[in-house]
């Protein structure tokens, strides 16, 4: 209703004239001065309200912040990396390709990797030597008029104890010249011998010493140098290696530089194009710094497709604006329940002045003034003290909880995202005064009798805004879930599902009050207690909505992440394939390669660990270089499919060669792989006849592998072909294209027909078979199919009779193996997103509990004169507690069952989005989707638990008495 003014006395007095023009305005601007000045010290008079305020806006931007600072801190590209990628040189070089090279743009614009290469023959670089380093770095830097650096990343082995040896990398560069802060002396000084070396951080990590000498073993010679300092090599973005040494250390022969030049000229874009013209690719800082333009590159560069377009950057400029409408919302939404409370305790006292005489503009000045100071104090301060607090949580991740928890992520300083920062503070700030002037708008309206009466309700529900909540929600909802579900989901509608998303947000915000009349109706059969706090929210409506609001916000943006999330797990672990048997171990390395361990002594490794376990080893037929280029091969084909034809298999007719198992050719069913008759029997629980067919030469074979699943135009998976009773074993070799990997020239040395025990391969026995394989050969039968096992590679199979192999027994493997050797026991899927969803569970309940107790808390400020009559008619402290905790559980039950009802759309259509049909990479098993997962515990976690949490901890919160006085009403 209008406000009531009082009439002026008829004393035959003429009021004064009204004031029109310049007057007009001065008062008016007059009038505002006054309220922001009683604004403002209404604020510092309430300063536990504006505390609360602030926080519960700063709180959201500090997590953003800390988000996207961490972001950018770890996320080192561009410009910023070239500190790390190039030092003070102007370009690097790696190559040179035999054929032309080809460099467009990646995803962040820059022209730094190698897209391929021609077929015209790259241009002899003049003075190029094939063998000599020195007359090669010659030849670069005559080409480029530059001072070249080459820097060689040199593999090899580290003594470290008389037992003990690890694989090590030494960067060996003329140290002659500086390469700026990509090689850095952080100790000592720098080697000047081939004698001498510096160890980096990465080295000191790995247990080498920083002190004295240490014996390497490079390219199978071993040498003695002596530690002479402490350096940092970066590598890209990160630091790499564990020696620096000078290049009078020497590198192997066929070992490959990276070309460093050093020049006062920048390496151009046009230089860049002519370079790969000579197969180098390159990567210049001028170009990383200033990418060429459209016109630039296509007078350079052949057309190709560049998504780099105005329609991505539409696209982008709709999602960030859709982003910024969410993130308006989300915190709107966080500090309204504060606002909404402030509001109401201000109703009686703009009721006294309102009868006083003051008019409804001066009362609408005085609280939107309130509500403009609180806002944009709130959203200022409540911003950038959010903003700061997110940036120095960075710098005590960067200082103290990186290097003991993540000590390789690359965070060299922290870069504060300013240009992201700047618009979240903006969009905190206009939150917090759209959030603070709603309410405050509301007071312009006051029943000015029933306010005076103590009739502290709202007003009569508006019939209407349900009605237009249901259609946005549904709408939104149903948009949300077609555009998510979308097999090719465009940009267009990738924006369109994130306004949408907007839609349905607003649509159920606008069924707050509606539901919260209707759980008051509904609330006759509960206890007292709850009873009254639901008719007390449906009462005050205006006060409720806010905090039920914000919780139903904060739980559906929770359904949303964690729905996705725990399907994408579930599919993930349904098309796990493992390795080998459950509780088996797998031993894997270079063995008895030129440095590294041999297989003997790896067995005596494992049963100094542990003498009980059992260790069969596995051999695959390795594919040798001979000379004149050609390659080895050992391939299973039917009788039907000469070698020169299963070599190529998808080229023949008919199928006749589908079923082609081993090593070589354009694609085959899965390798060879060599175990002992008696390991193979019992991995896949044969008859026991078969014993004697398996070491006379028998092969066992799997049914189908995944190279040539074919599926009908209905999705059905056709039969695939039987494997023949025999098998034709072909041995020989093939030239392999270095242009598009086929194979020619075929010659075969030998052909054996062997028998075929066939095995129906699953997902579920392809541990068994072994990972990869798609034929087994007895170890006994080696000799009698002329299998040739020169060069082949090995890992070794254990288990432990007494049971699984245990974490303690395969930590001690670990640690005896360092690493020349992978160890790696089979224990199913292991889940990688565990600790990630228990965080995520975590903030959200407790930003969930942290809105509920707070609207708790300042509800209860605001009835503080109900406490005490019920205090003077003999209402207890328990009687007290039950209403205060009944307030916060069906507040925080209400708001996080629709908050459950509103995430639950999208949640299951980005699931339906994540986790499409799809097949496996093993055997082609059709793995059916998409798949749904409902995280029922957690969701009844944050949805009653929070809620039974928050109504104990409200209910603890009562101790001391109200204080009683006389009321007037």
């Amino acid at each position: 209703m209008s406000v009531l003014t009082a009439p002026e006395a008829g004393t035959g007095v003429q009021p004064p004239a009204r004031p029109t023009g310049a007057g007009r305005v001065a008062g008016w601007l007059g009038s505002w001065r006054v309220s922001l000045r009683m604004a403002r010290r209404d604020v510092r008079r309430h300063k536990g309200r504006s505390i609360v305020v602030l926080i519960m806006v700063g709180l959201p931007i500090a997590i953003l912040s800390f988000v996207l600072t961490m972001y950018d801190s770890t996320t080192v590209h561009g410009a910023a990396a070239l500190p790390y990628s190039l030092g003070n040189a102007q370009a690097s070089l790696t190559g040179p390709d035999p054929h032309q090279t080809l460099q467009y743009a990646d995803s962040d614009g820059v022209y730094a990797t190698n897209n391929g290469t021609t077929d015209t023959p790259a241009l002899p670089v003049p003075g190029w030597s094939a063998s000599n380093q020195d007359a090669q770095s010659a030849a670069i830097g005559k080409l480029t008029h530059s001072t070249v650096v080459p820097v060689t990343i040199v593999g090899g082995r580290a003594a470290i104890s008389p037992t003990v040896s690890r694989s090590v990398s030494v960067v060996v560069t003329d140290l002659s010249n500086s390469l700026g802060p990509k090689l850095t002396l952080d100790s000592g000084r720098w080697p000047r011998r081939g004698d001498e070396i510096a160890v980096t951080a990465m080295g000191v990590e790995r247990g080498m010493p920083t002190t004295g000498s240490v014996t390497l073993t490079i390219d199978g010679s071993p040498r003695t140098v002596t530690v002479v300092g402490r350096a940092t090599y970066y590598e890209g973005t990160g630091p790499t290696g564990e020696f620096v040494a000078d290049s009078s250390f020497g590198t192997p022969a066929l070992s490959i530089p990276t070309w460093y030049l050093l020049r006062d000229r920048p390496v151009s874009f046009a230089e860049q194009v002519s370079l790969n013209r000579y197969g180098f690719t390159v990567l210049s800082a001028d170009v990383v710094r200033h990418p060429p333009t459209r016109a630039e590159e296509a007078a350079l560069l052949p057309t190709h497709d560049n998504s780099f377009d105005n329609t991505n950057v539409a696209n982008a400029a709709a999602s960030i604006t859709a982003g910024g409408i969410i993130l308006l919302m989300l915190i709107a939404l966080l500090v309204a329940p504060a606002f909404a409370v402030s509001a109401s305790r201000q109703r009686r006292t703009l009721a006294l002045v309102a009868a006083a005489g003051t008019t409804t503009p001066q009362l609408r000045r005085t609280v939107l003034a309130q509500a403009v100071v609180l806002g944009a104090l709130a959203g200022v301060v409540g911003a950038v003290v959010g903003a700061v607090v997110g940036i120095l949580a960075t710098y005590a991740a960067r200082l103290w909880i990186m290097p003991r928890f993540a000590p390789n992520t690359f965070m060299p300083t922290v870069a504060i995202p300013w240009l992201e920062l700047l618009p979240v503070v903006a969009v905190a700030v206009v939150a917090s005064l759209i959030a603070a002037m709603i309410p405050a708008l509301r007071l312009g309206r006051l029943d000015i009798v029933g306010v005076m009466k103590g009739q502290n309700t709202s007003p009569r529900l508006n019939r209407v805004l349900p009605i237009v909540g249901i259609l946005l929600a549904v709408i939104g909802g149903a948009i949300i879930f077609k555009g998510l579900t979308a097999s090719n989901l465009s940009g267009a509608g990738t924006n369109g599902v994130a306004l949408a998303a907007v839609a349905m947000i607003s649509g159920a915000l606008m069924l707050v009050p509606a539901v919260l009349v209707a759980v008051g109706r509904l609330s006759a059969p509960l206890p007292v207690a709850l009873r009254l706090a639901a008719r007390d929210n449906a009462r005050q409506r205006q006060r409720a909505t806010g905090a039920v609001a914000a919780i139903l916000a904060a739980v559906a943006a929770f359904t949303m992440i964690v729905i996705p999330a725990l399907s994408d797990t579930a599919q993930r672990r349904g098309q796990y394939t493992p390795m080998t048997i459950a509780g088996e171990g797998i031993v894997s390395s270079d063995f008895d390669m030129p440095g590294g361990p041999t297989t003997e002594a790896a067995e005596r490794t494992i049963r100094r660990v542990d003498p009980h376990l059992e260790i069969v080893r596995r051999q695959i037929p390795a594919g040798a270089i001979n000379p004149g280029g050609r390659t080895d091969f050992v391939l299973l084909s039917p009788p039907d499919c000469p070698p020169q034809m299963g070599m190529a298999p998808t080229d023949t007719p008919n199928g006749r060669c589908n079923v082609t198992i081993g090593l070589g050719g354009m694609s085959t069913n899965g390798q060879i792989a060599v175990l002992p008759a008696a390991e193979i029997m019992r991995r896949l629980h044969l008859p026991a006849g078969d014993a004697a067919l398996l070491r006379s030469g028998a092969v066992v074979a799997r049914t189908y592998g995944s190279s040539f699943a074919t599926y009908d135009e209905n999705g059905q998976r056709v039969s695939p072909p039987p494997v023949p009773k025999q098998l034709n074993l072909s041995v020989g070799t093939y030239l392999l294209s270095d242009t598009d990997g086929s194979a020619s020239d075929i010659k075969t040395t030998s052909i054996v027909t062997v028998p075929v025990i066939s095995v129906a391969l699953t997902m579920g026995n392809e541990a068994t078979f072994g990972q990869g394989n798609g034929a087994l050969i007895a170890a006994e039968a080696v000799r009698t199919v002329k299998l040739p096992m020169t060069g082949a590679s090995s890992d070794l199979l254990i288990r432990d009779p007494r049971g699984d192999i245990s974490e303690k027994t395969q930590q001690r493997l670990e640690d005896a193996f360092s690493d020349d050797a992978t160890v790696y026991v089979e224990r199913g899927y292991q889940d990688p997103s565990g600790l990630m969803l228990a965080v995520i569970v975590g903030s959200f309940s407790l930003l969930v509990l942290i809105i509920t107790l707070t609207s708790t808390a300042l509800t209860m400020t605001e009835r503080r004169a109900d406490d005490a009559t019920l205090a003077a008619v003999g209402g207890t402290r328990r009687t007290r507690r039950a209403l205060s905790g009944s307030q916060a559980f069906v507040t925080g039950l209400v708001g996080t069952v629709l908050g459950l009802a509103v995430g639950f759309v999208p949640g299951i259509a980005l699931a339906h989005s994540l986790t499409q049909d799809g097949y496996d990479t093993m055997d082609g098993n059709h793995i059916p989707g998409p798949i749904v997962a409902i995280p029922w515990p957690w969701l009844a976690a944050l949805t009653i638990g929070v809620p039974l949490l928050a109504a104990a901890i409200s209910a603890v919160a009562i101790r001391r008495a109200p204080q009683v006085t006389r009321r007037m009403t």
